[in-house]
């Protein structure tokens, strides 16, 4: 099932791809973010684009008239939309509308979690990254997010706030609020951390006193400059130094939400890092939402989800952790009022380079990135969802490959 802006059905027409429009600007979308590139036409890159739930446009050399339309140029497909004025560049930003009647809300109260779908189009879990083809989620949520009907118990604390930070480097200018400010629960868009911009890789970590036991993750991205954390990574460790989870950023989002499946047990330390050595590292602030690991094992939680279509009842995350099977209750609405958003205030950031270079990308095309992501896509959803489902999922991988293929042909 893939969700439109106007509603939810299902079946196999919307293997179909949507046909977004761009509009043009005279500028380019910056080094970094990048997806795919290749000579193409831009009637080719828009259909490549539209393929891909991260691409939000793509850059090429400013060619006089309608040219780029007709005639293949070099393409550079980016997982980012802020787009940098520039005379010899062109940038086409798709117009991807926003999914109508879904928002994501804390469960039950201010400062706790998780993040869960409330709204009458709010897709299944497994269908949030396929939703994302026809229009943009309230945030990046490639493994969904729980449906708040079906949640039930106590919610769960953001385990961030008790733990200790750490960083590699800190800004020594006014943009750097510091290391407490991302992790104390409160989302304030003027205030970040951030990383010197150089002497990487950076990294920042959260480690926590006792071994814990996580649900979901949220970070929440600096308001602009939104593309730096694209390619940085989420690295979950054990106190004996094992990896386990890493979760990738593959898209300029103002919010990410990761609900882990299945639950991670023993947690020691989150590690943020972006590998680049000349990369800055800053965000707003990093949510972890669970419990320690002794409350998970005296079964005191009452936290819990109802499974769908499942005739068993109701599921704990002590559940969860023991099957590795999606934990589903319902009985507990979310209120509404108590989502936490992000400050509209105007904010001292960086300022954008009054004579920006061209981007500085190679010319050799990348199409097995392409696919290769979105095999990892199809596998990811294909672990958590019907058979049905994935039969679907296959299909359209398929079908988007055989247009990748007629299109470089």
């Amino acid at each position: 099932m893939f969700l439109l802006p106007h509603g939810t059905s299902s079946g196999l027409a919307h293997i179909s791809l949507p046909q977004h429009g761009y509009d043009t600007y005279g500028g380019y979308l910056p080094s970094g973010a990048d997806l795919v590139n290749g000579s193409m036409t831009v009637v080719d890159a828009q259909r490549v684009c539209n393929s891909m739930a991260d691409c939000m446009g793509f850059t090429s050399v400013a060619i006089p008239g309608d040219a780029p339309s007709v005639t293949p140029t070099q393409i550079y497909l980016k997982a980012s939309n802020e787009w940098v004025t520039h005379e010899s560049h062109l940038s086409f930003i798709k117009k991807r509308p926003e999914c109508l009647d879904v928002s994501l809300v804390r469960y039950r109260r201010s400062g706790a979690g998780p993040y869960c779908c409330e709204g009458a189009n709010c897709p299944a879990e497994h269908a949030f990254a396929a939703a994302e083809l026809h229009c943009s989620m309230p945030a990046s949520a490639p493994y969904g997010a729980p449906l708040c009907t079906s949640l039930r118990g106590d919610p769960l604390q953001n385990l961030a706030v008790t733990a200790k930070a750490s960083a590699q480097s800190q800004w020594s200018y006014a943009e750097n609020a510091g290391l407490s400010v991302v992790q104390d629960g409160i989302i304030d868009a003027s205030t970040f951390f951030h990383s010197r911009c150089d002497s990487g890789p950076q990294w920042f970590r959260l480690t926590f006193q006792t071994p814990m036991v996580l649900y979901q993750i949220a970070l929440h991205n600096r308001p602009d400059f939104k593309a730096r954390l694209v390619g940085a990574r989420l690295q979950v460790s054990a106190r004996n130094g094992t990896t386990l989870a890493t979760i990738p950023i593959t898209s300029a989002r103002s919010m990410y939400v990761w609900t882990i499946r299945p639950t991670v047990l023993g947690a020691s330390q989150i590690e943020l890092q972006l590998p680049s050595k000349d990369g800055c590292l800053h965000f707003v602030e990093l949510e972890t939402f669970g419990m320690s690991v002794d409350e998970f094992k005296s079964g005191k939680s009452t936290f819990g989800q109802e499974p769908p279509k499942s005739p068993g009842g109701a599921h704990t995350l002590q559940d969860s952790a023991s099957r590795g099977a999606p934990i589903n209750s319902p009985n507990a609405a979310p209120d509404a009022s108590s989502e936490t958003r992000a400050s509209s205030a105007s904010y001292r950031g960086d300022s954008l380079p009054t004579s920006p270079p061209p981007p500085s990308l190679s010319n050799e095309p990348v199409r097995a990135v392409l696919i290769a992501s979105d095999d990892s896509v199809a596998l990811r959803m294909a672990t958590t969802t019907s058979a049905t489902t994935m039969v679907l999922v296959a299909l359209q991988v398929l079908w988007v490959k055989m247009h990748w293929i007629n299109i470089w042909q």
